[in-house]
C-alpha cells in the first residue's frame, strides 16, 4: 500500500501514526526519554483507528510487546521502559502489515539505530535512542504491502 492508493480506513491510521512518530523521535534524540503523555494514549487512538483489523493488530501488539519485554529482561539497559510503553501502539500497525513486518521491523530498527550510534561518537556508556529507529521501520513498513 503506496500513500496514493491507500483507502480512507487505511489512510488515518497511518497519518495519526507519522503525527505521532515526528514529535516522539525528536523528544527521544534529545532527551533519551519518551513521555507518557503521547506513549500510553496513543495505544487506544491507534487501537480505534485499526478496528478493522482487530485479530491481526493485537497479535501484532502482544508479540511486539512481549519481544521488547524479552529484551528488557535479558539486558535491562538495551532498551527503556519508554520504548516498552510504545511497543503495543507500534505492535498493533506491524500486526496488521503481517507476520513478516513483525519480524523485520525490529531488524531495521536495530540498523537505524546503529548509524544514529554511529554519529554520536559512542563510548560503551553511550545512550542510544531505539524509537526513532523503530518508528521509522513501523512507518515505512506500514506502508509496504508484505
Amino acid at each position: 500500500m503506496t500513500i496514493a492508493s491507500a483507502s480512507p480506513p487505511t489512510l488515518l491510521p497511518v497519518l495519526f501514526l507519522a503525527l505521532l512518530a515526528v514529535p516522539l523521535a525528536i523528544i527521544d534524540l534529545r532527551t533519551s526519554r519518551l513521555p507518557n503523555v503521547l506513549t500510553l494514549p496513543s495505544f487506544p487512538i491507534a487501537l480505534a483507528l485499526l478496528i478493522h483489523t482487530l485479530p491481526a493488530a493485537l497479535l501484532g501488539a502482544c508479540a511486539l510487546t512481549s519481544f521488547h519485554l524479552l529484551v528488557r529482561t535479558i539486558h535491562p539497559p538495551a532498551i527503556g521502559w519508554g520504548d516498552i510503553k510504545l511497543s503495543p501502539t507500534l505492535g498493533l500497525y506491524l500486526g496488521t502489515a503481517g507476520p513478516l513486518a513483525l519480524l523485520l521491523a525490529p531488524l531495521i530498527a536495530s540498523c537505524i539505530t546503529l548509524a544514529l550510534c554511529l554519529t554520536r561518537n559512542p563510548t560503551w556508556r553511550t545512550r542510544i535512542p531505539h524509537a526513532p529507529g523503530l518508528l521509522t521501520a513501523t512507518l515505512a513498513l506500514s506502508l509496504t504491502p508484505l
